[in-house]
């Protein structure tokens, strides 16, 4: 939910609908079915995530051609079940429509397993990955957490320059918990759940 402040004010009054939101730019959890009045300065714009939703974002990138392809980061906003279908293309012909060259992916999160599923990849295109590395970020989470992808428990980081040069595990940062896997076949589902007691 985008709402802009199209006034002189700092503030901005913002209708939230029924249902548990996410302050996009510090996690903040906000009860919908209200008016909030929301401090928005210049260069920030008010921006909610609802609870239930799953976000795959890339690197900046100057162009959709340019999007490096080979990995993915997946932002789940928990309290409710999602799902998601990633499309993908080339990014830069027409071969999507005349010759149906894409690929989709289904993501699923359970809120009560705590559990994120991606499904294989369903088609191809030229210059598609063959593997993808993913980062899952589990956000409003309170305390660190275990976590295991396909029944293999990840070991957890105190930075994420540790995880990232161990190539996988899970690092906590006050209020958001990422997981990285490591590079995996785009045809290899993966299951990343959480684990109930873990030492």
């Amino acid at each position: 939910l985008v709402a802009p402040n199209c006034s002189d004010s700092g503030n901005v009054a913002v209708w939230l609908p029924d249902g548990v939101w996410y302050d996009f730019w510090n996690d903040a959890r906000i009860s919908g079915n209200q008016v909030i009045k929301y401090s928005s300065p210049t260069g920030r714009l008010p921006l909610f995530v609802k609870a239930g939703s799953i976000v795959p974002m890339a690197n900046f990138a100057l162009s959709t051609s340019l999007i490096p392809k080979d990995s993915l980061t997946i932002h789940v906003y928990p309290g409710k079940d999602a799902a998601f279908t990633l499309y993908e293309d080339d990014g830069i012909s027409e071969a999507y429509r005349t010759r149906n060259e894409k690929r989709t992916t289904a993501i699923a999160f359970s809120q009560s397993s705590f559990s994120l599923n991606i499904a294989p990849a369903i088609g191809n295109y030229d210059g598609a990955p063959n593997q993808r590395a993913n980062r899952i970020v589990f956000h409003g989470i309170s305390k660190p957490m275990c976590f295991e992808v396909d029944g293999v428990r990840m070991k957890a980081f105190q930075t994420e320059r540790e995880v990232i040069t161990a190539e996988e595990g899970v690092v906590w940062n006050s209020n958001t918990l990422s997981v990285f896997v490591k590079r995996t076949p785009i045809t290899k589902p993966l299951l990343i759940k959480a684990i109930p007691s873990c030492p």
